[in-house]
């Protein structure tokens, strides 16, 4: 299975709201960063388990898919480089979330090892404004 096709099962399994599933596709000591979020600044889950938890956290607050728009190239054989959107809807108050995203990932064979993810936070917020 190529790099690319590992992003797209872990999207399908996010997709479904399953923690369990996406992160059956991660490294033990996989890391994501979201260096940019408005609410909480920058910070990073580190941890199959603990991003599991963060995961299933989420899902509980947004459901929603994740579509890959374009594949930049990378020289690193172990980075996919990817721009993608979101549509899905907050579920607290039915409200889209269409958001769009930027993703390093980075595999370890063929697992992801780390993510590093730009989002637009004030879309999130937006959705889920009584």
């Amino acid at each position: 299975m190529s790099h690319l096709d590992v992003l797209r099962s872990a999207f399908a399994a996010m997709a479904l709201g399953d923690a369990d599933g996406a992160v059956a596709h991660y490294t033990s000591d996989y890391v994501i960063e979201f260096p940019y979020p408005v609410v909480r600044g920058a910070f990073k889950v580190e941890g199959r388990e603990t991003v599991r938890d963060y995961l299933a956290g989420a899902f509980r607050v947004f459901r929603f898919e994740l579509t890959i728009d374009v594949v930049h190239p990378s020289g690193d054989p172990d980075l996919v480089i990817a721009e993608y959107h979101g549509r899905g809807r907050a579920l607290s108050t039915g409200r889209p979330y269409d958001n769009r995203y930027v993703g390093f990932w980075w595999f370890r064979g063929d697992e992801i090892c780390r993510t590093r993810e730009y989002f637009d936070q004030g879309v999130a917020d937006i959705a889920l404004k009584p």
